[in-house]
């Protein structure tokens, strides 16, 4: 596999990653993926490529590990965004533009703006603008100008990303995905998403992302995930985080340690009563953050919550670990997670918050994260 490096550019107060493979000295290659897509999808086509090239393949705003846009997505952001991209790899020289689904798009209207720039254009699986009449403008317009009336309002993103955001700061990669079946992926929520498939998951995204030197960090159910998660890419693993989280033995259910007397369960998921949520696990929130959290709860994969744990050799392996109780916390109790420190010889850490220290103290978690 042909290894990648990352740059970052800020490009109209949006930070951008850029993903590159191969020397400067070779032409340039711009590979665009399309919508919910990233750059890292690139990797299996440039390890079949036949010759060297400079290959540099961007994570467009809102994607991969570029920042988020306060200000909404247009396609014009997409060309002047590229268009400053070439600017930088490839100043004075014309490109060879590759271009899939979205990016197809993006690739194939910049050729047309700047031609002179593009030396040739591939579009994989492109779509185009829709096919619209003169007579359509003015009703279209229309509805523009009354959306502009609208003042549309965006709410910072908050949970572990308040403290994903510190450690980039700091000078780290951060990641934090969803899991299957959970918060906006709800919509996938099916029978047999179990602990070990939320696992797989993490596993592939550090293989896939090809990432080393990994630092997991996890909170309640979290640590479930990422006992097993650690265990399948044990020789990408640096350090594990359990923030509040359970940390479970092999063959161990969460009801074991775990009593919730106000769970509410469906066919398929299981969770917290939403007036339990507002009034112990988001108690210590200040009352904005606390109903942002409560709009944003969602209900948990049944059988990942359910089913017993499944580990081959976590319990016999030295890990790199940290275990931080949150006092406040009532759930996972004291004495399992000191359990867990103790048995994998981890650090103790203790914060004065309730359960989601991401939340409420994403300052003093950061700091333990990145003293260690």
């Amino acid at each position: 596999m042909k290894t990648s490096r990352s740059e970052f550019h800020t490009i109209r107060g949006i930070r951008h990653h850029v993903r590159l493979w191969g020397d400067t000295g070779q032409p340039a290659l711009f590979l665009l993926h399309g919508w919910m897509d990233v750059s890292a999808s690139f990797q299996f086509l440039v390890d079949a490529f036949a010759r060297d090239w400079l290959v540099i393949a961007p994570d467009w705003r809102g994607f991969g590990l570029s920042s988020w846009s306060k200000e909404g997505y247009w396609f014009q952001d997409y060309y002047a965004d590229l268009d400053t991209l070439i600017d930088i790899y490839s100043p004075g020289e014309p490109v060879n533009l590759v271009g899939h689904s979205m990016g197809g798009n993006v690739a194939c209207t910049y050729t047309g703006i700047r031609p002179a720039r593009v030396r040739k254009l591939i579009s994989l699986e492109g779509f185009g603008a829709a096919r619209n009449s003169p007579d359509m403008a003015p009703a279209r317009y229309e509805r523009w100008l009354d959306q502009l009336k609208e003042q549309p309002s965006f709410r910072p993103y908050t949970s572990f990303d308040a403290v994903a955001e510190r450690l980039r700061k700091a000078g780290h990669e951060a990641f934090t995905p969803t899991l299957d079946g959970c918060a906006e992926r709800a919509g996938s929520l099916r029978p047999g998403i179990t602990n070990t498939l939320h696992a797989r998951e993490i596993a592939q995204l550090l293989y896939y992302e090809d990432l080393h030197d990994v630092v997991l960090i996890g909170t309640s159910c979290g640590g479930m995930v990422m006992s097993e998660a650690a265990e399948m890419a044990r020789p990408r693993i640096a350090r594990l985080v359990f923030a509040d989280a359970l940390v479970l033995k092999d063959g161990e259910r969460l009801s074991d340690i775990v009593k919730r007397p106000t769970a509410v369960n469906t066919e398929l998921a299981t969770g917290v009563a939403r007036d339990d949520a507002v009034n112990r696990l988001f108690k210590d929130l200040d009352p904005r953050l606390r109903d942002w959290a409560a709009e944003r709860t969602t209900l948990h994969p049944k059988a990942a919550m359910e089913e017993p744990m499944k580990l081959k050799s976590f319990w016999q392996q030295k890990w790199n670990a940290d275990v931080v109780w949150c006092r406040r916390s009532t759930n996972p109790p004291q004495a399992h997670q000191r359990r867990a420190a103790t048995d994998l010889g981890a650090r103790w850490h203790e914060i004065d918050t309730g359960h989601y220290p991401m939340l409420s103290t994403p300052d003093e978690l950061a700091r333990i994260i990145l003293a260690s």
